[in-house]
């Protein structure tokens, strides 16, 4: 983190004015300190104890919790909860996860392990998140982590305590280096109770934020819109190509088509020709045939004349 000593200064006063009113923490089940973490990640701190206390009440142990629906879980803790829904599904999940490796609602398969390992299957076979594995790490296996979320994050720069480029890696890293492993649960605490006080500041932030991220969508065209739009200009686009090859095409035919048109021409014209000409001559064979006839009836007639005028003794 940038800066980070004078960071540093604003963070231990942070711990300071607020370690006198950090109560002790009694020791938990590991179980237990997985439900905690996944519900207090990024939720104002107040609401996690109703929450922890509905499932308590609700359920005979977490082993029930681990086969419930999470429509259920949901039901119990409440609709309104931050995120109830995948926080629901990730107990589930977790729980299940734990079952499957040692046939029981245990970490006792984690004992002795070195603690970066012991947080690697956290996140990695668990599927804890950053927050979660963090807690987990740092209140059952005594391992120097620094829970933070998003709800911290923010919290933070707007107290201009932190660095107001600073990211989440940003955030856990600086404060990991900058707290003493026996003080890591104070420190947690007293983050936690300023996260607490800076709430609902934080989420009025974030509603002007939605708000003008909302106000600049309004100003340009819906992303369906703006598909759309898209769409109609390359079918334009496609259309345009198409007559242009369709006109090429055209032009590039044109020669060949003249030439086809011209031999066509002159095959039409030697076909008319010789169709006139068989005409002609089928009329003129009939002619002659007749005149033949005639020549043939005038010397019948002239012999027969003759043939009379001897018979009368002419």
């Amino acid at each position: 983190m940038k800066n980070s000593a004078h960071y540093a200064k604003k963070i231990r006063q942070i711990v300071k004015d607020r370690a006198g009113s950090i109560p002790a923490v009694e020791p938990t089940d590991t179980i237990e300190l997985i439900v905690r973490g996944i519900l207090e990640e990024d939720v104002d701190p107040r609401k996690v104890p109703a929450a922890l206390s509905a499932i308590k009440e609700e359920y005979v142990d977490f082993n029930e919790l681990r086969v419930s629906p999470v429509r259920d879980i949901i039901d119990v803790v409440g609709e309104d909860y931050p995120h109830i829904r995948s926080k629901a599904q990730s107990i589930v999940n977790a729980l299940q996860t734990v079952f499957d490796q040692s046939n029981a609602l245990s970490l006792d398969f984690l004992a002795g392990k070195p603690k970066r390992e012991i947080r690697k299957i956290l996140r990695e076979k668990l599927g804890l998140g950053r927050y979660p594995e963090s807690f987990v790490t740092l209140y059952g296996f005594d391992g120097h982590a620094m829970p933070v979320d998003n709800l911290l994050l923010e919290a933070l720069k707007i107290g201009e305590h932190i660095h107001p480029d600073s990211d989440l890696d940003d955030l856990q890293g600086f404060l990991e280096r900058i707290t003493p492993h026996v003080e890591a649960i104070v420190y947690h605490q007293a983050l936690r109770k300023y996260v607490s006080e800076m709430a609902r500041k934080v989420m009025r932030l974030r509603a002007r934020q939605l708000k003008e991220a909302q106000a600049v969508e309004s100003q340009v065209a819906p992303p369906a819109e703006v598909g759309k739009s898209v769409n109609k200009a390359e079918a334009t686009r496609k259309d345009e190509n198409k007559v242009v090859a369709v006109r090429k095409e055209k032009k590039e035919s044109q020669p060949e088509l003249k030439g086809k048109e011209k031999v066509s021409r002159k095959t039409s014209k030697s076909g008319k020709s010789g169709k006139v000409s068989g005409t002609k001559r089928s009329k003129s064979k009939p002619a002659k045939k007749s005149s033949r006839a005639a020549g043939k009836a005038k010397v019948s007639r002239s012999g027969k004349s003759a043939g009379k005028a001897k018979s009368r003794g002419v």
